[in-house]
């Protein structure tokens, strides 16, 4: 991390500690760190809050807001994050069976191809399910 990420990443840190147990919304810590609070700065808030993580401290966003977590508010973070994940793989296993009902209706010479392709897929995501399942 270059010097001035690091001492930007230490004045969020201590904003954080000064608002706590309370959070400081996203848009006011890049304001008072880059003087402004454009997506630009909020993407470097949320690089600076990923940063802060890599160095042990518990920093996250929950709702545009972010905090120096205590477990209540690092539980909230994992339910929000949790029901993400469950949409987003929702999403995706339409998508396939979609994908497939489409498939079947291709004529023979276009579906061979396109069926390996799909079950590759489906193949990969179960394996990676598994995987990040079997960490719990």
């Amino acid at each position: 991390m270059s010097k001035n990420l690091k001492g930007k990443a230490e004045e969020m840190l201590e904003i954080l500690e000064e608002a706590f147990p309370e959070g400081v919304p996203t848009s006011e810590i890049a304001r008072r760190l880059f003087n402004r609070a454009g997506m630009e700065e909020k993407a470097k808030v949320y690089r600076l809050a990923r940063s802060l993580r890599d160095q042990g401290h518990m920093v996250y966003g929950l709702g545009g807001v972010y905090y120096l977590c205590t477990p209540q508010k690092l539980r909230l973070v994992g339910e929000q994050r949790s029901a993400y994940l469950m949409g987003t793989i929702g999403g995706i296993v339409v998508l396939l069976r979609k994908a497939e009902s489409m498939i079947t209706e291709l004529p023979e010479f276009e579906r061979g191809e396109l069926i390996a392709s799909f079950m590759d897929l489906r193949e990969r995501l179960k394996e990676s399910l598994l995987r990040m399942a079997s960490g719990l």
